[in-house]
């Protein structure tokens, strides 16, 4: 599947990610206009040569970042297409990819400007997430802190995902759940991402929610968050939360 608009300054393409035993479900790749014009690609994936050319029609791409340890598998064919991008991951993936150099480790801090904030999700060892904040958008891209898979799933993969608690609405699978080593950690991580503004949310897995994202995903997180002492309201937290 080509491109696809998701509003201004952000597209998407869509691919059928297979992992074992016959399980295959959706997986999405964004691809970000920067201020400077340049494109930056979050979870890079499958790239022929008609994608490739659909994105250089857009500009030129500088950045392509794996969010998490687990979304890299299509990074090598990216680089091949985009050799002059610089490669963003989470610490810990060059260790998984010895094949790929590195330009940088995802922070807090944002080598490509203050349009997409990064986010790191403490407390997650096994994955390591980096979730990104597109102000411009209001949207919120996450890979796989949070699914929303509601259709085109077969029925295998469809019971999994009702048995990790993950199908047909904007929610954690158990599986990431138990991934969790420190919760006072992930928790405040994920209280500093609610804090940002966005309405929007671009999942990896699943449906996009185009308005009222904010609620959701809160929800989605409330297990992790209702033993955090909360200030009272978002402009305290905020305070206490510096730019990035």
């Amino acid at each position: 599947m080509g491109l696809q608009e998701i509003c201004s300054g952000v597209w998407s393409a869509e691919h059928r990610q297979k992992f074992g035993f016959g399980f295959a479900a959706p997986c999405r790749m964004a691809v970000v206009r920067l201020a400077s014009g340049g494109l930056w690609i979050h979870s890079p994936g499958p790239m022929d040569e008609a994608l490739a050319g659909e994105i250089r029609e857009l500009g030129p791409v500088e950045y392509l970042v794996a969010p998490n340890l687990f979304h890299h598998l299509h990074l090598r064919a990216a680089i091949e297409r985009f050799p002059e991008a610089e490669v963003h991951a989470p610490p810990g993936l060059e260790k998984k990819r010895p094949d790929v150099t590195f330009a940088g480790t995802l922070g807090l801090a944002a080598p490509w400007g203050a349009d997409l904030q990064p986010i790191p999700i403490e407390g997650m060892p096994r994955f390591r997430e980096v979730v990104f904040v597109h102000r411009p958008s209001g949207s919120l891209l996450v890979a796989d802190l949070l699914f929303n898979l509601r259709r085109r799933l077969g029925p295998a993969v469809a019971i999994y995902m009702r048995l990790t608690g993950a199908y047909g609405r904007v929610a954690q699978s158990r599986i990431l759940r138990l991934a969790v080593r420190d919760r006072p950690a992930a928790a405040a991580s994920c209280l500093r991402m609610l804090c940002c503004p966005f309405d929007r949310l671009v999942p990896c897995h699943g449906e996009i929610v185009e308005h009222g994202a904010k609620r959701q995903v809160e929800a989605a997180l409330s297990w992790l968050l209702r033993d955090l002492e909360r200030p009272p309201d978002a402009q305290s937290v905020n305070s206490a939360v510096p730019e990035v």
